[in-house]
């Protein structure tokens, strides 16, 4: 575990040397697309080749893959709760990979629609943002241990891409894998759709606050989404094994530093819109209204133990909500403010 921190640290330090020399040399946009392939790799090579007792979740995952392999037992409705997942191994099975190909190939799954994702922003310096993205986090720990979303997430962000591009075929085809691998996606992709539809700030900024409000006096959702028959279809089975969770295993309630995290960021986009500095970014407005519906809908999640995992979907835009520092005319002092933003995330959660 120890020696895999190092690593971290080292590959993040190595990559932030390299971001560093992008800002003083302002490399071309291929050359920027070449690194974000090559720290991808590297990052693979790292999460994929872990120790197996790095990872809280890794030794429940190689459980069950061996359960599944040694068994055979393809109906096992347990092992289908996700079937994105149940399909991941049904191909792996049929190859009887060991269980490092399993956790190598299960990474690969989450950080190459990551590394597209990032091919496919359309702004110089995009290193910059994939430096962002890794600094951040939910990065490592959706690369060790809660995997199963971060391949949803993954492919989420590619549908995402899509579908501001109005290639619907390949938004949903991404979207329906994303929910395959982790049923959560649901809310994320119904939040998307429904931020291109809104046309104000008020509204989002609305459920912004009110969510906040009605967490802080501390409203029973539990109840109420056990009364919701879609969610409670999709979700109660996930909710009841949380709710289980003994108090003292994770803090639950209202949870101001979370609110302080998201708010800094809410501020900040906010700051960029009423400024017009978002007008060079396309859709900038649509991921902004998104990121503001997704912090009220985990806020409101607060009262459920591990709902950080509900916040990581608010979290992923981030980077793409710092883009206009890419924008402003003092491009270098703004480079070097987002450079040190990103190190200071990582040495807060990291050090």
């Amino acid at each position: 575990m120890l020696e895999f921190e190092n690593n971290f640290i080292t590959l993040y330090i190595l990559m932030a040397l390299v971001a560093l020399i992008n800002i003083i040399v302002k490399p071309s946009d291929k050359t920027n697309k070449i690194l974000i392939v090559i720290f991808g790799i590297f990052w693979l090579l790292l999460f994929g080749f872990r120790d197996f007792e790095v990872g809280s979740d890794t030794r429940a995952y190689l459980y069950s893959y061996n359960e599944f392999l040694f068994s055979n037992d393809t109906l096992n409705f347990e092992n289908s709760k996700d079937l994105g997942y149940f399909f991941y191994m049904i191909i792996i099975s049929q190859f009887s990979l060991s269980e490092r190909l399993f956790i190598f190939f299960f990474d690969f799954l989450y950080l190459f629609p990551v590394i597209y994702f990032f091919q496919k922003i359309k702004t110089e310096h995009v290193f910059l943002l994939f430096f962002s993205f890794c600094s951040f986090f939910f990065f490592k720990t959706m690369g060790i241990n809660i995997m199963r979303q971060g391949v949803g997430v993954s492919f989420f962000l590619l549908g995402m891409y899509y579908f501001f591009e109005n290639r619907k075929k390949n938004a949903y085809l991404f979207f329906f894998i994303g929910f395959l691998f982790h049923g959560s996606l649901i809310t994320a992709i119904l939040a998307i759709i429904l931020s291109k539809k809104i046309k104000s700030l008020k509204i989002p900024l609305a459920i912004y606050i009110v969510s906040m409000i009605v967490s802080y006096i501390g409203f029973d959702f539990n109840s109420l989404f056990s009364k919701i028959p879609i969610i409670s279809f999709l979700f109660q089975e996930r909710l009841s094994s949380l709710i289980e969770y003994d108090e003292n295993d994770y803090q639950t309630g209202f949870r101001l530093s979370f609110v302080i995290f998201n708010s800094l960021f809410a501020l900040i986009a906010i700051y960029f819109y009423k400024k017009g500095i978002v007008k060079l970014i396309p859709y900038y407005n649509n991921i902004l209204y998104f990121y503001l519906i997704l912090s009220g809908l985990f806020f409101i999640m607060f009262s459920l133990p591990f709902s950080d995992r509900t916040g990581i979907m608010s979290w992923i835009v981030i980077p793409i909500l710092l883009m206009p520092l890419l924008k402003m005319k003092n491009i270098e002092l703004s480079m070097l403010k987002l450079y040190f933003l990103n190190i200071f995330i990582f040495i807060y959660f990291n050090i």
